[in-house]
């Protein structure tokens, strides 16, 4: 309902004869808006998040049928899948948001051991290992060798990755109403007529 008429027209009606009525408009200036984060239904287990962090970044980034080299697409998709599950599962709530997953894919490149990238990677390797989720390890390895030739072709992956997350980071609205959620799916399931 991107212009807002349906929900003029019926949500009153709604409410009155059937049930709660939930308005996702995170482009509403005045805020008049329900509040959802995905990263609120992504668990902490890893070998739970990972399923839920494909079905996230295959909503972000969606499969396009007319490109004829989807290369960029799927790798930036695989690393921002990478950081996902950390975010996921290691980062404090307040960073568990779209923005955090942005963030994340910004730091800068360094080979230097201490530098917050190497780190990172060193933490997803651990991840990998002590979870058996080999797509951590692998993700780690591409990021480290995307550095030490240079980072010009990562830096590609990784801007189209950041491309298709930047829709939730250029406005502070959408923001604000990304970074938690005042609703949960299973409403729809236990709370008739929603």
């Amino acid at each position: 309902d991107v212009k807002g008429e349906l929900w003029d027209a019926t949500a009153g009606y709604r409410v009155r004869n059937y049930g709660p009525v939930y308005r996702f408009a995170p482009t509403d200036r005045n805020g008049a808006t329900n509040r959802y984060n995905p990263f609120d239904f992504i668990s902490r287990d890893a070998a739970e998040a990972a399923d839920q962090a494909t079905v996230l970044t295959y909503q972000v980034v969606v499969d396009d049928p007319n490109l004829k080299e989807p290369y960029w697409e799927n790798r930036g998709r695989d690393l921002m899948w990478a950081f996902a599950m950390m975010i996921a599962v290691k980062a404090p709530t307040e960073k568990r948001t779209m923005k955090g997953l942005a963030e994340l894919m910004s730091v800068p490149f360094s080979e230097d051991p201490d530098s917050d990238i190497q780190q990172l990677l060193d933490s997803m390797t651990r991840m990998a290992r002590r979870t058996g989720i080999f797509d951590l390890e692998a993700a780690a390895n591409a990021i480290r060798a995307g550095i030490k030739a240079g980072g010009t072709r990562l830096e590609g992956v990784l801007d189209t990755g950041r491309r298709y997350l930047s829709v939730f980071t250029r406005s502070p609205n959408i923001e604000h109403t990304i970074s938690t959620s005042d609703w949960r799916p299973e409403h729809f399931r236990t709370r008739p007529g929603t």
